[in-house]
């Protein structure tokens, strides 16, 4: 959960522009240049990331499959934040569920 946190400030300390804002293609082809990195808000709420993909050879394919896998590391997070709401099971109920999953499999 340490790296979801961190993702969330590091998001909070970008640098941002609004959804109306991208209609205007220069102006944020030149803030990207300047920055790197951009917060994509709307009404306030941050809603999508743009960011400076590397000028290499596999730049853009490895920069997709990281956001992949950082995708799954959110959803991830969020299901075992789900799980520990939802409280955990006791080792006697564990046992029961794979007994069950035994006999019907």
């Amino acid at each position: 959960m340490q790296l979801l946190s961190g993702f969330v400030f590091y998001i909070l300390t970008m640098n941002a522009i609004a959804t109306q804002q991208l209609t205007e293609i220069p102006f944020v082809l030149n803030k990207l240049e300047l920055e790197n990195e951009l917060a994509i808000m709307d009404n306030g709420e941050p809603m999508a990331i743009m960011f400076k993909i590397p000028k290499v050879k596999s730049g853009f394919d490895k920069t997709i499959k990281f956001i992949n896998r950082l995708k799954a590391l959110i959803a991830l997070n969020e299901m075992r934040s789900e799980a520990e709401a939802r409280g955990f099971l006791s080792d006697e109920e564990i046992e029961t569920e794979i007994q069950a999953a035994r006999l019907n499999g």
